[in-house]
């Protein structure tokens, strides 16, 4: 069967004891099988040892009779009696027991022949393996059943022969067959090969074979016997298993976490790569190593091979295992240690798999985590806040300590209740508020009154926001909750204090206009006048005095004069403008428009009235020139405009004043916001003054568009008690 057609020519082989070894085995197993030929030989000895018996009693029953003498009738009676008996006795003793006994011995070897083959065949079939035999004298060859199936044939499909059987091995694996089947020959050994064959319907099968060749006397080789048996399933699974330690082995090489194994004794085994480089030794250093020398502080050896004799003995559960291990450049690391037993076969311990974590930056964040939750805690406790946890049924599962101080409540009377089960007056919009927030909105009020059980309010700034769980969603609610009854009661204070600051600084523009235009009227009807007399009497003088020194010291004298009232006239229009006080505000804007901003700076100007009477309060007259003379200041100084309008109209019982420029504009949010800050701004006085008066003050500019300045203000100053 697994020989090509050179290895079918007669091997001439030399005798040896193995050959005949296999001849006598031949011989023995041919023995036990029974033959017709042999049962007819055993026939004829046992009919000649019946003839010879039958003989051999007859002649001895003769001679007894001659011996002993009878009557003529006992003698016929005694021939044939003792015949019959002795004849029966020695027939059974001699032959027929014999007999029984070889034929009972032989039925009971037959039947265990048969229930051996029968339990091979079985076998056999169980295992897939077949059997086949090739007579190399004949060429013949024999199947079993799982050889003609192995080869995808049903039985007795095809004649076993060589050829059938080589063209369904493989192509590439025919070669190998010859070979070792000629090795097994020149040697004298059993073979033993796995090769391929194509079945029937194509696909591809794994056959496993072994087998012996049988030689005759001369060394001659005459029978090959072998069995054979499909292991392609089995090959799929060894390939299996091989990838599975191949992919285990590449896991455990590659693995980020360390892994080390250790004998029952704590010796290590083996260690991963990960396992060298967190401890800083190589694999070398490590084998043959006992975990203990890696252990720190030595005080804690002792306490791990406990640790080790105990699960070894009593085999709890698994379990993590900390302790800190010295590396090899000597810096202690924190490692957690994930035990798993090593067992043999009959399930006894014999040691342990470990996976080894460095936790040295974690056990560090842990410390600071304890560290920053007992500072949290800490500032929670002195926090000014009264903090409360609710989860999403509003239940309370944290409470600050000011919060119980505060709410004059207990901690075991709280945690665990809802929300509205401790506060059950709460408002209709704290129900729509928890609402919101556990919808994920963020929700606060700086001044909100409680209400107390004893009528009492309380002043509260509170801030209500979700927290979220680790898979982001919303867990709950915290409440921020301040009361803030001094700072409101200060704010309060400050307020009325800013309103009285507020009032005097009104008054006291108002009474700094009504002395500056007392300043201004005296230094216009006493001082100017009495300048303004000298000066005639002194041009009179100086008309009737003779030329000469005199004349020209009266010349000085008058320009002193004239310039001493030109700058009175001056410091009387800055301080109160007497076209103000004697033609209105319209004229004096008008006036102070054209001279100050036209006539002496170049800017183009424009005045517009709406011609309605403007009755104002002296008071308001002057606040409101002023305030214009400032706006028409501040363009000069910092507009770079070409021209200004100045309009002024009466709305109702109010009066509205424009001032507007072409000029370069600005950022009215960072100009107000410094004006307020520094106060040193005009336009941050100029509010305040009209705030004062019940009035308002709008700027509207951007820059690279210009300005415009909006006044509005009553037109009498409201009376007070």
């Amino acid at each position: 069967m697994l020989m090509s057609e050179d290895e079918k020519k007669p091997i001439e082989k030399p005798k040896t004891a193995h050959s005949h070894n296999n001849k006598s085995m031949r011989k023995n197993s041919d023995a036990l099988v029974p033959t017709a030929k042999s049962e007819y030989k055993e026939t004829i000895l046992l009919f000649s040892k019946m003839l010879v018996t039958i003989f051999l009693c007859e002649a001895a029953i003769m001679t007894l009779l001659h011996i002993i003498p009878l009557s003529r009738g006992w003698e016929i009676f005694a021939d044939s009696l003792l015949l019959t008996a002795l004849g029966t006795l020695i027939l059974y003793g001699l032959f027929v027991r014999p007999v029984w006994l070889s034929l009972k011995q032989r039925n009971l070897a037959l039947e265990s022949l048969r229930l051996s083959e029968r339990n091979l065949v079985e076998s056999q079939k169980i295992a897939n393996l077949g059997s086949w035999e090739m007579n190399l004298v004949t060429n013949e060859e024999t199947w079993s059943d799982q050889i003609y199936r192995l080869l995808g044939f049903e039985p007795g499909e095809v004649t076993p022969c060589h050829e059938t059987f080589l063209s369904t091995v493989h192509p590439d694996d025919r070669g190998m067959i010859s070979q070792a089947v000629q090795k097994a020959i020149s040697e004298n050994k059993p073979y033993e090969m796995e090769f391929r064959v194509v079945r029937k319907d194509g696909t591809e099968r794994i056959m496993h074979s072994r087998g012996e060749i049988n030689f005759d006397e001369s060394g001659k080789p005459v029978r090959i016997v072998g069995m054979g048996q499909d292991i392609t399933e089995r090959k799929k699974t060894e390939e299996a298993i091989r990838k599975s330690e191949n992919l285990y082995r590449t896991l455990v090489e590659a693995n980020p976490y360390g892994i080390q194994e250790i004998d029952s004794s704590g010796f290590i085994t083996y260690t991963n790569p990960a396992y060298q480089k967190i401890l800083g030794y190589t694999e070398q250093e490590l084998l043959g190593k006992s975990i203990l020398d890696l252990l720190e502080p030595e005080s804690k050896r002792n306490e791990l091979q406990d640790y080790l004799s105990e699960v070894v003995k009593e085999q709890p559960q698994p379990k993590t295992y900390y302790q800190k291990n010295r590396t090899k450049d000597n810096r202690i690391i924190d490692m957690a240690v994930d035990w798993n037993y090593k067992r043999d076969n009959e399930g006894r311990i014999i040691g342990f798999t470990s996976v080894i974590t460095d936790i040295t930056k974690r056990k560090k964040a842990d410390d600071k985590l304890v560290w920053l939750n007992e500072l949290m805690m800490y500032i929670i406790s002195h926090a000014r806040s009264c903090i409360a946890v609710h989860d999403r049924d509003l239940k309370y599962i944290f409470v600050s300590e000011r919060y119980l101080k505060e709410y004059k409540v207990k901690e075991k009377d709280v945690i665990g209740k809802h929300h509205y089960e401790i506060f059950p007056d709460l408002p209709q919009k704290w129900r729509d508020v928890h609402q919101r927030v556990l919808l994920g909105e963020v929700l606060s009020e700086d001044e909100d009154p409680y209400v107390r059980e004893d009528g009492s309010v309380d002043w509260t700034t509170w801030e209500c926001r979700p927290w979220y769980n680790s898979d982001g969603s919303i867990g709950g609610i915290i409440v921020y909750t301040e009361i803030i009854n001094d700072r409101k009661h200060a704010e309060q204070k400050i307020l009325e204090n800013q309103a009285q600051l507020k009032s005097l600084a009104s008054q006291l523009s108002i009474t700094e206009e009504r002395e500056r235009r007392r300043i201004a009227t005296e230094l216009h009807d006493q001082i100017g006048q009495s300048l303004v007399f000298s000066k005639i009497k002194l041009d009179e003088l100086h008309q009737s005095a003779p030329s000469g020194e005199l004349t020209k010291t009266l010349d000085e004298i008058c320009n002193n004069i004239g310039q001493i009232i030109q700058d009175t006239r001056s410091l009387t229009f800055d301080l109160s403008s007497p076209i103000l006080n004697q033609f209105g505000l319209e004229a004096a804007v008008a006036d102070w428009l054209e001279v100050q901003i036209g006539a002496k700076h170049g800017i183009e100007t424009e005045f517009e009235d709406d011609g309605r009477q403007k009755p104002l309060d002296d008071d308001i007259r002057a606040l409101l020139f002023r305030n214009v003379r400032e706006l028409l200041v501040n363009v000069i100084k910092h507009a770079d405009a070409n021209k200004v309008k100045v309009s002024i109209q009466r709305v109702n019982e109010h009066i509205h004043i424009d001032v507007e420029d072409d000029g370069k504009g600005f950022n009215t949010v960072k100009v107000t916001s410094r004006a307020a800050k520094d106060t040193k701004f005009g336009l941050f006085s100029i509010k305040e003054r009209l705030e004062q008066l019940g009035g308002h003050f709008q700027i509207d500019s951007e820059p690279g568009r210009g300005s415009k300045f909006s006044m509005t203000t009553p037109l009498k100053l409201a009376k007070t008690n």
